[in-house]
């Protein structure tokens, strides 16, 4: 092996999962969109003012599930907040609708309200989960408090 493989093969690179998540939730949508509405969708640089939305994680963007975490005692540190909100999302049922840019908030307030007690309940189940089983290493800063035990997922 030469020097500059073995340099290659040595580098760390650190991944920040949520935007990594961001990334394939958008390109998901963006694929969807162009599956649907093929050419139509996007003509040069110009999109329609519609588009298709993941109602369940919008909703779980407005809520505050940091503080619910906070509440039940389990760690709040990005891998963990990541791991409830995917949890959650898996245990919710998939809610995907076209809206135009203007009628989302009415769409995703209607949803929030219909599905409140399921969706609460869901993000304390994931809550618990986590609490119980973490999937991260414990730190100096005191992040993984919980002693890193894998979940087995």
């Amino acid at each position: 092996m030469s020097e500059n493989e073995k340099e290659q093969n040595s580098k760390i690179v650190v991944v920040d999962q949520s935007s990594e998540d961001e990334k394939l939730s958008e390109t998901i949508r963006s694929n969807l969109e162009k599956n649907v509405f093929g050419d139509e969708i996007v003509r040069g640089d110009q999109k329609p003012g519609f588009h298709i939305v993941n109602v369940m994680a919008e909703i779980l963007k407005m809520r505050n599930v940091p503080a619910t975490m906070k509440k039940i005692g389990c760690c709040t540190c990005s891998h963990c907040q990541a791991d409830v909100i995917a949890m959650t999302l898996s245990q919710l049922p998939a809610k995907y609708c076209v809206v135009y840019e203007n009628d989302k908030s009415p769409l995703i307030n209607f949803y929030d309200q219909r599905y409140n007690a399921q969706i609460s309940s869901c993000i304390m189940r994931s809550c618990l989960m986590v609490k119980e089983h973490p999937r991260h290493n414990e730190t100096a800063d005191g992040a993984g408090r919980n002693g890193g035990r894998d979940s087995g997922s």
